[in-house]
This record gives C-alpha cells, structure tokens and sequence, in this order.
C-alpha cells in the first residue's frame, strides 16, 4: 500500500504504474481499477490526484514525448541527411519496442491537451523539419514529407509491436529496407 501523504509521491506512483500496465499490457487496458489494485489503494484515492483516465492518459503521452524528444536530440548530435534519418528511425524503433505502452500513448490525441503536451509534440516536429530540411526537402513540401515519414515509421510500428507481421521475412530487414525506399523516395520528390 501506498503512503497518501506526500500529494506529489502519490500523483508520480499513479502514473508510474499506469505507465507500466501499459508497456505491459498495452495502452488500452489502463484503467482506474487496475492502477487501484495493483497499488493497493482505492479507485477514488485517485481521483484526488488525476480528473480522469484520459488526463492519466495525457500524462502517460507526455512521459513518451519527454523520452522521445530526448532520444532524438542524443540519436541526432552531429547527423544531417539520410543518416541523420536512419538513425532517428532506429531510435525512434527502440523506443517503441522498449516503452510500448508510452510509443503508443504519443499517437493517441486526447480532448483538451495540454500546453505542455502541445509544447512537446512543436519541438519534436522541429526537429523533424530540421533533419527533413537537411535532405534538401522544400519548404512546400515539408509538412507532407514528414507526414508521409512519420505515417510510416508509425504504421511499421504498432504493427511490430502489436506482433501483427506473420510473414517469415526478418522485420530488421525490412525495416531497413523500408527506410531505405523511403529516403529514395524522397529523392525522386
């Protein structure tokens, strides 16, 4: 049982096992309940330090975004161009297939995000430009070029992560494969 105490211990104990119910378990199987009774506390001892599921959720994305503006930043020191992207995809991978719940939580786009969350998810979309403009990408079609990235590193993604492949071929492979098509791709464009 937790000590209900100290207001911000309890506020970060919350989170830290919704975060981890959700690496497990998957992002959709959080629930007031289950945080609860793993923590041995009541579901409206919660309440006093979250709103709702979906404001626990928003703090599950912002914990995601925080690490993956981090892993970028760390991946991208000194890369421009297609290596710059090679490397942003692996780590962007890694994060995904160590943090499940968290790389899922940072697609989901809850009703009122918040500034910090709009914040976050602004400089990462920076960055973005910032390496997309280092493959000489125009400024008319940076946005859709990073859709068009993103959209796939997503896809390939949650399917992995979901274990959806069935097909024998190596995933590194593809995945490798994958980055590569779409860096020429982004040649020809």
């Amino acid at each position: 049982m937790i000590n209900l105490i100290n207001q911000k211990e309890t506020y970060n104990k919350i989170l830290e096992e919704a975060i981890k119910i959700a690496n497990r378990d998957g992002i959709h199987e959080i629930s007031i309940k289950t945080i609860a009774k793993n923590l041995k506390i009541s579901s409206p001892a919660i309440y006093k330090h979250y709103e709702s599921l979906e404001e626990i959720k928003e703090n599950i994305a912002l914990s995601g975004f925080e690490k993956l503006l981090e892993i970028t930043k760390i991946t991208l020191i000194g890369k421009t161009g297609e290596n710059a992207i090679i490397h942003l995809s692996n780590s962007y991978r890694e994060f995904a297939k160590e943090s499940k719940g968290e790389f899922l939580a940072t697609i989901y786009r809850g009703k009122n995000e918040s500034n910090e969350l709009k914040r976050i998810r602004k400089e990462i979309l920076e960055i973005f430009s910032m390496v997309f403009e280092s493959l000489n990408v125009p400024k008319s079609k940076l946005l859709s070029s990073i859709r068009a990235y993103r959209s796939f590193i997503l896809g390939f993604l949650i399917l992995e992560t979901q274990k959806s492949f069935g097909l024998p071929e190596d995933l590194d492979k593809s995945f490798k494969e994958g980055i590569s098509i779409f860096i020429r791709g982004m040649r020809t464009a």
